[in-house]
């Protein structure tokens, strides 16, 4: 995964990585939480990559739209807009 990704990094700064969208990813996590750490607004919990998607282009990637339904769709959460 690193040899995929390295080359598509545009910025680095402590912990955070920005890459070029080039890249789909399939990515599963326990929980998605609210989080002001983040310029999304959420946070994955325990997140791992499942597969590179290559059967997806850049612009069908899931969009924050997306985690917010997902985000509200979990057992006991209601949708916060």
């Amino acid at each position: 995964m690193t040899d995929l990704l390295k080359p598509l990094v545009t910025h680095e700064a402590g912990k955070g990585v920005a890459v070029r969208p080039k890249v789909v990813l399939e990515v599963k996590c326990e929980e998605i939480q609210k989080s002001p750490s983040y310029s999304s607004g959420f946070a994955l919990r325990f997140p791992r990559v499942v597969r590179v998607r290559s059967d997806r282009r850049v612009q069908e990637a899931s969009t924050i739209a997306d985690v917010l339904d997902l985000f509200g769709a979990q057992k006991g959460k209601k949708t916060q807009k």
